[in-house]
C-alpha cells in the first residue's frame, strides 16, 4: 500500500516537473546600445534558491558562471567575462523573473547567455538566449546611397511635374489622334457599258497619317 502511494506522488510529482520550463529567446543588438536578456521560468509553484547566469563563445564553448542571484535580492558578481560594471540584475525573483541588461554592448559580449533557475525539489531549469551584435558596416552606406538617389529621383520629378505640368511619361501614355488620308482614282472601263451608264471606275485608298513632330522654338 505504502509502496503504491509513493509511486502515484512521484507521477504526480512527474507530471508537473514535464511542463515546468524556463521561457527566453535569442536577441540581436547594435554595438554601443543597451540589449535586454529576459527568462523567466513557469508553470511551477516551487521554490526558488538561485538564479545562475551563464556565457559561452565561439572562442570559449564552455560556460562560465558570471552572475549569481539569490531570492533575499543578494546579487553575486563572479567572474568578470568583459561584463565588470555593464550587467545589472532587472528582474523579480518572487516572479521568477531573471532578467538582466548589459550596458554599451561591445562586440566581445556576443555569445550564448544561459539563464538557470534553481528550484526545490526538482532541481535545475534553463534556457540559452542567444545574443548577435552588429556594427555599423558598408551595408549601412549602401543603404544610405540608395535612400539618397531615392531622394533624388523624388525631387526630380516634382520639378518636372511643376514646370511642364507633367510627368515624363505623360507624353507616351496619351494616344495620339487617328488621322486618315484618302486618295481617289478614276479610269476607263474597258468591258461593254450599256448607253447612257458611267464608263469610268474610282478606287479609294485610305491610309493612316502620323501626326508630325512639333519643331521647338528656341
Amino acid at each position: 500500500m505504502l509502496r503504491t502511494l509513493c509511486c502515484v506522488i512521484l507521477l504526480i510529482v512527474q507530471r508537473d516537473t514535464e511542463s515546468t520550463r524556463v521561457i527566453g529567446g535569442w536577441r540581436t543588438v547594435l554595438l554601443g546600445e543597451d540589449v535586454d536578456l529576459s527568462c523567466r521560468l513557469i508553470e511551477t509553484d516551487e521554490e526558488l534558491e538561485q538564479i545562475t547566469w551563464q556565457k559561452s563563445t565561439l572562442e570559449g564553448t564552455q560556460n562560465h558562471n558570471f552572475m549569481l542571484i539569490n531570492p533575499k535580492g543578494v546579487n553575486k558578481f563572479i567572474s568578470p567575462n568583459g561584463l565588470t560594471g555593464r550587467v545589472q540584475f532587472i528582474g523579480n525573483p518572487s516572479e521568477n523573473l531573471g532578467s538582466i541588461r548589459i550596458t554599451a554592448v561591445r562586440l566581445l559580449d556576443e555569445g550564448t547567455f544561459t539563464c538557470i533557475f534553481s528550484v526545490f525539489p526538482s532541481g535545475a531549469y534553463n534556457t540559452e538566449i542567444p545574443l548577435t551584435v552588429l556594427e555599423t558596416s558598408a551595408a549601412c552606406w549602401v543603404l544610405l546611397v540608395v535612400i539618397l538617389c531615392l531622394i533624388v529621383a523624388a525631387a526630380a520629378l516634382i520639378w518636372y511635374w511643376w514646370k511642364y505640368g507633367q510627368f515624363p511619361w505623360s507624353s507616351f501614355m496619351a494616344k495620339a489622334p487617328e488621322q486618315t488620308v484618302s486618295v481617289s482614282s478614276k479610269t476607263r472601263r474597258h468591258d461593254k457599258v450599256e448607253e447612257g451608264e458611267d464608263d469610268s471606275l474610282t478606287a479609294t485608298v485610305q491610309t493612316r497619317k502620323e501626326p508630325e513632330e512639333e519643331e521647338e522654338v528656341s
